[in-house]
C-alpha cells in the first residue's frame, strides 16, 4: 500500500537529516525522486498521521493548526525508535530503502 510506503519514506528522510528539519515541499520533491507522485493534500494527510502518532513534530507552528500552516517537520525520538525497529507500527513500511 502506497500510504505505508510514503509514511516510511517521510520518516527515513527526516531521520537522515536529524537534528535538522525538512520542509514539506522538499519532502514532496524527494518522494518525486523516488517516483512517488502525490499531491500536497495526500502528503499532508500522511504527515498528520505521523504527527498524531508522535513520530514527527511540526516546527515553527503551535498545534492545533490548520494543515496548510505546517511547513517544517522533524523526527521525534519515538519516530527514531520506529526507524530502528524498537517499536512496530503496522501502518508504516519502514523497510523501504533510503
Amino acid at each position: 500500500m502506497i500510504e505505508k510506503q510514503v509514511k516510511g519514506l517521510i520518516l527515513k528522510f527526516l531521520d537522515k537529516v536529524y537534528p535538522a528539519d525538512l520542509t514539506t515541499d522538499f519532502i514532496l520533491a524527494l518522494l518525486y525522486d523516488w517516483s512517488i507522485v502525490i499531491d500536497k493534500r495526500t502528503l499532508m494527510e500522511n504527515v498528520m498521521f505521523l504527527i498524531d502518532k508522535g513520530y514527527v513534530e511540526a516546527k515553527d507552528v503551535e498545534l492545533p493548526t490548520h494543515i496548510d500552516n505546517i511547513k517544517k517537520l522533524r523526527i521525534t525520538p519515538k519516530g527514531k525508535a520506529l526507524i530502528s525497529k524498537q517499536i512496530v507500527d503496522p501502518d508504516i513500511d519502514i523497510d523501504t530503502g533510503v
